[in-house]
């Protein structure tokens, strides 16, 4: 057996262990002609707490769609069904469906952490298509944030320079998450850059300050999907933090590169969430020709 089947075989494996009541986590089953419940409600990204005046705000942060497609990225304005919108159509369909769901009491699905065992696996890559992909739906918004504090990506990945952000927020009780919350060229996606790199500044994760902020975003934007790209768990304890803040948790795991037994290691410092599941990345193509042409 290939290592990349058996990596995917132990995956499933570790899954179905999961749905029959592991401990403190759940499975998640891929259902791409799933349902999403209509979203409720009307999006409000700069609206300031009761009480506090509004800030004048920058005009939309301008993302330059072509580059994010030479890249590799998903436009969210359409174009080509390739296979990369397909996978990610896949992934969002449970996610989204978690996220929507109305409850009693508090509700944190709409919160979503991206992480990975080890550096260098692509989460932040999934996270930026992912936000991509939900951004593309005619009724959902998304806001990414940037949460990976000391190694920024997504500022490279998207072309943009920015100058205050989740540190500024964190650090500054004067700002307020409407200050740095910077809307975007694509319509449904807003953004919550990382701030300005600091000593220290990924131990701001695990701060009071964090927990309030994640609380404050799940409450005052219930209907948006809120995606969260984290340090690696293995190369930043505060992450395991995090995981009591966020609903639902996606575990990257690079193909034929990570240790079974790192995402094991990984996966035990995010016991605090029960909604847990994994993409497979960097994945050799099934076929030469990309399936997406089908449709074109």
């Amino acid at each position: 057996m290939s290592d990349d089947i058996r990596r995917l075989d132990l995956i499933q494996r570790y899954a179905e262990q999961l749905g029959k009541g592991g401990p403190n986590m759940a499975s998640f089953r891929v259902s791409p002609g799933a349902e999403i419940p209509a979203r409720i409600g009307a999006a409000k990204d700069f609206d300031p707490p009761p009480g506090q005046a509004s800030v004048p705000h920058p005009a939309p942060l301008d993302i330059d769609l072509d580059r994010l497609a030479k890249l590799g990225c998903i436009r969210p304005d359409g174009g080509r069904k390739t296979q990369l919108v397909e996978q990610f159509q896949i992934i969002k369909r449970p996610l989204l469906q978690k996220a929507l769901q109305r409850e009693d009491g508090p509700h944190t699905g709409n919160a979503v952490m991206i992480t990975s065992a080890r550096p260098g696996e692509g989460k932040s890559f999934v996270a930026l298509n992912l936000a991509m992909s939900i951004a593309s739906e005619h009724d959902l918004y998304v806001m990414l944030v940037d949460g990976d504090l000391y190694h920024q990506s997504l500022p490279d990945l998207l072309g943009v320079t920015v100058d205050r952000g989740l540190t500024d927020l964190l650090l500054d009780d004067g700002l307020d998450v409407a200050d740095v919350l910077l809307r975007t060229n694509i319509a449904h996606l807003t953004l919550l850059p990382a701030g300005r790199r600091r000593p220290h500044s990924t131990e701001l994760l695990s701060s009071h300050r964090m927990a309030a902020l994640m609380d404050d975003l799940v409450s005052r934007y219930p209907d948006r999907i809120i995606l969260l790209d984290s340090p690696p768990v293995l190369a930043c304890t505060e992450t395991g933090v995090l995981a009591s803040h966020v609903g639902q948790i996606v575990m990257v795991v690079e193909q034929n590169r990570t240790a079974w037994r790192l995402v094991e290691k990984a996966l035990g410092q995010l016991s605090d969430c029960e909604e847990i599941s994994f993409v497979l990345n960097k994945v050799e193509p099934l076929w030469e020709r990309d399936f997406g042409a089908y449709y074109c």
